[in-house]
This record gives C-alpha cells, sequence and structure tokens, in this order.
C-alpha cells in the first residue's frame, strides 16, 4: 500500500509543446561571426558547391524533359 502511494506522488505528467506554456525566444542580435576551422570552412564550401551542381542538374533535367536541347537519338 505504502509502495503505491509513493509511486502515484512520483509520477510524471508529460504535456504535449502545442498545451505548454509558450518559451521564452533568444534573441541573435549583437553575437557577431562565428570562427570556423579551414576544415569546417572547406567543407561548407564542398557542401555548397555539390548543392549547386544537384541543382543545375535538376534544371538541365527539367529543360530536357521539356525539349529545349532537341531531339536524341533513339538507342
Amino acid at each position: 500500500m505504502i509502495k503505491m502511494e509513493i509511486q502515484e506522488a512520483e509520477r510524471e505528467f508529460v504535456v504535449h509543446p502545442m498545451f505548454d506554456a509558450p518559451e521564452v525566444k533568444r534573441s541573435g542580435e549583437g553575437l557577431g561571426l562565428m570562427h570556423l576551422s579551414p576544415t569546417v570552412r572547406c567543407c561548407l564550401f564542398g557542401l555548397r558547391a555539390y548543392l549547386f551542381a544537384m541543382v543545375g542538374m535538376l534544371g538541365y533535367h527539367l529543360l530536357d524533359l521539356a525539349g529545349l536541347f532537341g531531339r536524341h537519338a533513339i538507342h
């Protein structure tokens, strides 16, 4: 009986974020620039180049599907 009362007293209830009180948001003003190591800077540049290449390939594919590059030879 005592164990049951202790377990019930220690129960925690989960509150969905939609029904919870709103949090105070932090401001990013006045933080300045982040200092990146050369490795991180190189990786971010590589990611940017990869994303540009993928968008370019997608654009080329869409233009090809639209028939803007002429008729291709049938294999």
